[in-house]
């Protein structure tokens, strides 16, 4: 197959597309700085959430959708999706949210929310946030890992590396307790791992250059390119990769991207 060109409204749309996520990262980090243990009002509102591990049986993309729902987006989104250039219409509506523009409306949203509404909220907000996190750690979502571990212990691993609640989804608080019936030792010693976060991951370095891989092979095809357009891509224009800039970066990039392969098993 020949090996296209990125055109430059898709340079530009994914250069948005990483604003937007950096920025959804921020907000990350902003939370969790104000989930404070010793503060009684941070406390009493984070003891609303319902345990998530049972929403990652949703595929990601479900489990977006869902939260976006609650949050009062889906008509703009539905707006935006409908519109003559959909993606450009995406990135819009994402800016404008990020910048505030939509607060004011949304917040309605939230004024009749009752505990079991927040409850719910914040296990789908924090079950999309272990979703970003296993692109980041494993280029695939928790939702994929937990489908997996039924068959895999591998990626049953990794999904509680990534997010330790997940203990408690059905698919792997079976296969732990079958392993506690049978007395697997060399089963717990892993589980043990990753409940510790010390089995491998990947670098956290290569955070950002894993969830762009794979925005663009969901939204393009990594395969569309050849690896001296997608290094020049990740390297230049997206600039999340940054490692041994003096050597060849193409034969750097294609290493990651080999690995990659492996990892998701193509």
């Amino acid at each position: 197959m020949k090996k296209k060109k990125l055109s430059q409204r898709s340079r530009r749309q994914f250069r948005e597309i990483r604003d937007i996520y950096y920025r959804f990262g921020s907000v990350q980090e902003r939370l969790r700085a104000e989930i404070d243990p010793e503060t009684k009002e941070a406390m009493e509102f984070i003891e609303k959430v319902y345990p998530w591990a049972a929403l990652y049986s949703l595929p990601a993309k479900d489990l977006t959708a869902m939260t976006l729902y609650v949050m009062g987006f889906l008509e703009g989104l539905d707006e935006a999706v409908k519109s003559p250039k959909p993606v450009e219409s995406l990135l819009k509506f994402g800016n404008e949210v990020y910048e505030g523009e939509h607060d004011e409306e949304y917040q309605k949203e939230f004024e009749d929310f009752t505990d079991e509404d927040w409850g719910w909220y914040l296990a789908m907000v924090f079950a999309l946030f272990g979703n970003i996190e296993g692109f980041k750690a494993y280029h695939k979502t928790v939702s994929t890992l937990v489908k997996e571990a039924n068959t895999n212990y591998q990626s049953l691993l990794f999904a509680v590396g990534v997010d330790r609640s997940v203990v408690s989804h059905p698919v792997i608080a079976k296969k732990i307790s079958v392993a506690q019936i049978i007395n697997d030792e060399s089963f717990m010693n892993g589980l043990a791992r990753a409940i510790t976060k010390t089995i491998p991951r990947g670098s956290h370095k290569l955070d950002d250059f894993r969830y762009m891989a794979e925005i663009l092979d969901e939204m393009e095809g990594l395969e569309t390119y050849s690896y001296e357009e997608l290094a020049d891509f990740f390297i230049n224009e997206l600039e999340v990769y940054q490692e041994n800039l003096g050597g060849d970066g193409t034969a750097a990039i294609k290493k990651l991207l080999l690995r990659r392969k492996k990892a998701i098993g193509t």
